[in-house]
């Protein structure tokens, strides 16, 4: 088959000065920025989809950030930080008021509108930290910038990386000709989605989006969604932000039930290219994710394949390999099943819930089937925690499991053999 393209493109899910950013920014004008910058988590029901980066742009908690951040998601929490060198934690809840019915512009608005216990709140008593939403800086090249987010490289920590605008380049937004992309060697990883941009006067200037990356000389850029590119965006529709209404794009069309199988990362490692080709073909065709999609570990993809054998190939951002697997027979209601070292082909899902009713919070969760030879990937990844008294649902291919548990210091808590997960399945660690 032929070999794969050397670019690789991942995603990396207002105007008022909060002090200068020159080159000796002072500690206290990044944690007052940072203060304003949340790590959202898309939830779906129980169960932790995907993560990102938001800004709180006004005191009723209105937030803007990446429509990739969200997409995945019926419901989102909200982490916030109480010490810059500390990881953020749970604060609110939000609620989807606005998505981009524009698909080039990736962009949309959630609103706190609970605690973290899942109370109604009004967030204009809350306190919160904003940055306030004012007209747009447009920058220029070779100007410095400064990125604040949370990059899943940073572990759940709040990072702040410097660099320059090196190319900026335009479209069009409702007739008007103006940049719809600002290109830096700022460092920007996945996780930094729809997080904050500033210019040297602390002044915000946009949301980092994505990263290409060249393999052969390990170059990296980063794009920034211009603040000015949304504002034309959201006035072309119409829409104000904080104005209560709800404007939501419109669903997707499933494709037909007897044409689909569904891929479920559960693994920790990001799938940013998907080829999947007929056994019987010579080369692996195109990228089945596109530019700019990923399937997160948690998170599923549905594909659309006429039934028979394919060969399937993942890869991770960097380009690497993390499985290639041959001659799967694909039919309606598929469901295959990536856990960090192989694949399972199964029509039949289960779940099965952890449920802690100890006094020691559950760090690590392996969950491995039994015939295999290794336990896979940690099912919680960096910044899950199975605190006491509350518990945990993974969907999973029906079958017999083994499933340990470890501590934040990684010792193990307990290592249960043989679960069968036929259906909605339970364990309880009560030690």
């Amino acid at each position: 088959m032929k070999p794969l393209s050397l670019i690789t493109l991942i995603l990396v899910l207002f105007t008022v000065p909060l002090g200068v950013f020159a080159q000796d920014v002072s500690e206290g004008d990044i944690e007052e920025v940072a203060a304003s910058v949340v790590l959202i988590e898309a939830v779906q029901g129980s169960r932790a989809l995907s993560g990102g980066s938001g800004t709180i742009i006004s005191p009723d908690g209105i937030i803007y950030t990446n429509r990739h951040v969200i997409e995945d998601g019926s419901d989102f929490a909200i982490y916030m930080l109480d010490d810059i060198r500390e990881q953020p934690v749970l604060r609110y809840y939000a609620t989807l008021q606005y998505v981009s019915n524009n698909i080039d512009v990736d962009f949309a608005i959630l609103k706190i509108d609970r605690d973290s216990n899942q109370r109604p709140i009004d967030a204009t008593a809350e306190n919160l930290p904003y940055l306030p939403a004012a007209a747009g800086e447009e920058v220029n090249i070779g100007e410095r910038i400064r990125i604040f987010g949370y990059p899943g490289i940073g572990e759940g920590y709040m990072v702040v990386t410097a660099g320059e605008v090196v190319t900026i380049q335009n479209g069009s937004i409702g007739g008007n000709r103006l940049p719809v992309w600002y290109w830096t060697d700022a460092e920007i990883s996945g996780g930094n989605s729809g997080g904050l941009a500033v210019n040297e006067n602390g002044e915000w200037v946009g949301l980092p989006t994505w990263v290409v990356s060249e393999d052969r000389t390990a170059g990296r850029l980063g794009g920034i969604l211009p603040l000015i590119a949304v504002e034309a965006l959201l006035a072309n529709e119409g829409y104000v932000p904080g104005s209560g209404a709800v404007v939501e794009a419109p669903p997707v069309e499933q494709p037909p039930a007897n044409g689909t199988f569904t891929l479920f990362n559960e693994s920790n490692s990001t799938i940013c290219y998907v080829y999947i080709s007929p056994t019987t073909a010579a080369d692996w065709g195109d990228d089945q994710l596109g530019a700019l999609e990923t399937v997160n570990g948690g998170e599923s993809r549905e594909f659309r394949f006429a039934p028979g054998d394919y060969d399937m190939l993942l890869l991770d951002c960097d380009g690497e390999t993390l499985q290639d697997s041959r001659s799967l027979n694909v039919s309606a209601g598929t469901i295959i099943t990536y856990n960090g070292q192989d694949v399972f082909v199964d029509s039949n899902m289960a779940s099965l819930t952890l449920t802690n009713d100890s006094a020691t919070a559950i760090c690590y969760v392996y969950i491995s089937p039994s015939d295999s030879n290794s336990w896979g990937d940690d099912r919680l990844g960096n910044r899950e925690i199975v605190r006491a008294g509350t518990d945990r649902t993974w969907d999973l291919p029906a079958g017999i499991y083994d499933v340990l548990l470890q501590d934040c210091d990684g010792n193990t808590l307990d290592d249960i053999r043989s679960v069968d997960v036929a259906g909605a399945e339970a364990v309880t660690f009560v030690k």
